[in-house]
């Protein structure tokens, strides 16, 4: 008898897993067609992200009674997608019982590999937004082992695939180059549809890929200074909260004149830090993967060669520590945080 199987996309973060989630929440009909599902239990936008915070925030998920509805909302399907790119937060522990809730599916770990160079600023972007205030100097300090500002494991690919391989089984890993796929003009979906789901050509209408897309560097200049103000002001970080009334009203103040004064001499005094995909360190980290889990990659550009061209470069643009407060533009931003914080205060 054939065993179930349940692919399980695990991103990682900034791998295009927001777009592909929402390709396979629209094509849901097209893979029923096909005999998979991708359902909408412990779906939040278009991924299963609720599944990771029960795994998470759960003592002993296994045995807890919301295994058991999971179990049912799901076990009546032969073929099963799930997608979220929060596994990377997922200990040993946590994943065994992901695994031990659905002990008679073949579990089929998918993890998109992308070169460094592109996900450290991918990263520290995303880390701005969730609050926090790290230069992206202190941020390679920190990729360095010179600073310790926060963890970096949901970033180390080579230890994320090794934690995967020891949960759910070598011999099911699947992983896939990014930087191959898209450096090519192609499509994650498309790839993924393909080999990964092993389907025919469709014809799905395309899609804009560029769904939680990298903001401009100044605007993530300005939530970066907005995080600093309030970490110092009130002793702890930011959250979401101040960068998303900061995106509620970007409309209104970045067409006045203050705002585009700051544009301006934030782009006369940003660094601009460069990230080849040649650098020796890059490429180690490039060929570890290969040693380890070479055989594994299915889009691998040789049996001894992971990218087909580690030509080109990432250019970072950011500020330094501090100097807003040596900037022409600090009463601007000064006025926003007032107003932000304003708005978000409880009512009495």
């Amino acid at each position: 008898m054939t065993r179930r199987r349940l692919i399980l996309h695990v991103g990682p973060h900034k791998t295009g897993s927001t777009y592909l989630q929402k390709r396979l929440f629209d094509a849901r009909p097209q893979l029923r067609e096909h005999g998979l599902v991708y359902p909408e239990f412990g779906m939040s936008i278009f991924g299963h992200h609720d599944i990771v915070e029960f795994l998470r925030r759960t003592e002993n998920p296994a045995a807890h009674p919301k295994a058991e509805e999971m179990r049912a909302a799901l076990a009546e399907h032969e073929q099963l997608i799930v997608s979220t790119e929060n596994f990377v937060f997922l200990d040993v522990a946590r994943l065994t019982a992901f695994r031990t809730i659905f002990h008679d599916y073949d579990i089929i770990p998918v993890f998109f590999a992308r070169s460094m160079a592109e996900i450290w600023p991918s990263h520290w972007q995303e880390l701005i937004k969730h609050g926090s205030d790290e230069t992206f100097l202190e941020y390679l300090a920190t990729v360095n082992g010179w600073l310790n500002c926060f963890d970096l494991s949901q970033i180390r690919r080579g230890r994320q695939i090794e934690k995967l391989a020891q949960v759910f089984g070598f011999e099911n890993l699947v992983v896939i180059s990014y930087d191959n796929i898209t450096r090519t003009g192609g499509d994650v979906f498309d790839f993924f549809w393909r080999h990964v789901l092993d389907l025919p050509q469709h014809s799905l209408p395309k899609e804009n890929a560029a769904i939680n897309a990298s903001l401009p560097p100044e605007h993530v200049e300005g939530i970066r200074i907005l995080n600093q103000f309030h970490r110092e002001r009130l002793g702890r970080p930011a959250g979401v909260k101040l960068r998303i009334a900061y995106r509620n009203q970007q409309r209104q103040f970045e067409q006045g004149e203050q705002f585009a004064a700051f544009r301006n001499e934030f782009r006369k005094r940003c660094m601009k830090i460069r990230l080849a995909r040649n650098d020796p360190a890059i490429m180690q980290d490039d060929l570890d993967l290969m040693e380890r889990f070479g055989s594994k990659i299915l889009n691998r550009y040789s049996d001894n060669q992971l990218l087909a061209d580690h030509s080109g470069e990432k250019v970072v643009e950011c500020g330094q520590r501090d100097w807003i407060f040596r900037s022409e533009s600090l009463p601007l931003f000064e006025e926003l945080y007032a107003r932000f914080t304003t708005d978000l205060a409880p009512a009495a």
